[in-house]
């Protein structure tokens, strides 16, 4: 009971607040849910967040998206809304009807140089890349376009380049997007990523085997 009131009085403070000392606080929970709360804290913060908060935090990456902090906080959460947790499977469907998918787009480009915010945005991504009912609103070439630039932006970062060729894999699946992920020019994004992840310890050896099947997957269209 006392969680939930933390939550939704978080969420009141980005409806209401206005002092820079309120977002602080704000963003001291979000941090809190994702990087220090037990298993069963962080669910029911999340459930709290999915059930009344959604529109206020794509509301408020809109409103504060010039806060480093606060944007990347936000993210984080997201990230953990959009994973494929039953309990938390509405929150997907509510932030893509929410234009959350734009609102996350926007406020990472405005921090590009920041290693966290822009892989929180792009882990969002792949999350609701891998789920099938939202997959649609995370194939277009500005989500494409984004998620290659990350991983251009970070090339030496074995999260990024892991998350990304998921990513990349995900959407290799789809018959009308491998032409475009060529013209793109992804093959050699994920040429990159491949090789680096070649050298990276041994528990990114998934994230190889993935970015190696997407490779597959596009050079096999394009012998066609």
């Amino acid at each position: 009971q006392e969680l939930a009131t933390d939550v939704k009085s978080t969420l009141k403070i980005l409806q209401t607040g206005k002092s820079v000392d309120d977002i602080k606080s704000a963003v001291t929970f979000m941090e809190s849910v994702t990087a220090t709360m037990s298993i069963d804290e962080r669910s029911q913060a999340l459930k709290e967040f999915v059930e009344y908060g959604l529109f206020t935090l794509v509301c408020s990456l809109n409103q504060y998206s010039g806060s480093l902090p606060f944007v990347s906080a936000t993210l984080s959460v997201l990230v953990e809304i959009t994973s494929q947790d039953d309990d938390l499977a509405r929150g997907s469907d509510i932030l893509v009807e929410l234009d959350g998918v734009e609102k996350v787009l926007q406020a990472a480009q405005k921090h590009n140089a920041d290693r966290d915010t822009n892989f929180y945005a792009l882990c969002a991504l792949l999350n609701l890349n891998v789920n099938e009912e939202t997959t649609c609103a995370v194939i277009d070439d500005e989500c494409i376009d984004f998620c290659a630039a990350v991983m251009k932006a970070f090339p030496n970062d074995n999260d990024i380049q892991g998350t990304g060729a998921r990513y990349f894999n995900e959407t290799t699946k789809i018959a009308d997007k491998k032409e475009i992920l060529i013209e793109k020019r992804i093959g050699l994004v994920l040429h990159e990523a491949f090789y680096w992840l070649r050298a990276a310890p041994k528990k990114y050896k998934y994230d190889l085997s993935i970015a190696r099947e997407a490779l597959s997957r596009l050079y096999q269209t394009e012998q066609k």
